[in-house]
């Protein structure tokens, strides 16, 4: 499979150009709008363990024991 070269933002006139300066354009907005109204944005950290997600470390290091032990016991 070849790869698809990744058009110059600046010197592209097709419909992705214009894709994004649209999406550039809101999240400049949404950004506007969010210091208007004090909203802050705040990275979470996601903890991954097989098929779950947890925000809370210890949760996921708790399940991971729990599966450790019934994988001795088996």
């Amino acid at each position: 499979m070849s790869e698809k070269p990744i058009p110059d933002s600046e010197a592209s006139n097709d419909d992705s150009s214009t894709s994004n300066i649209s999406f550039t354009t809101k999240k400049m907005k949404s950004n506007k709008e969010m210091e208007k109204y004090g909203i802050n944005r705040v990275l979470i950290p996601i903890y991954h363990y097989k098929t779950f997600r947890y925000t809370n470390l210890e949760d996921a290091l708790s399940q991971a024991k729990r599966d450790e032990k019934m994988n001795e016991a088996s």
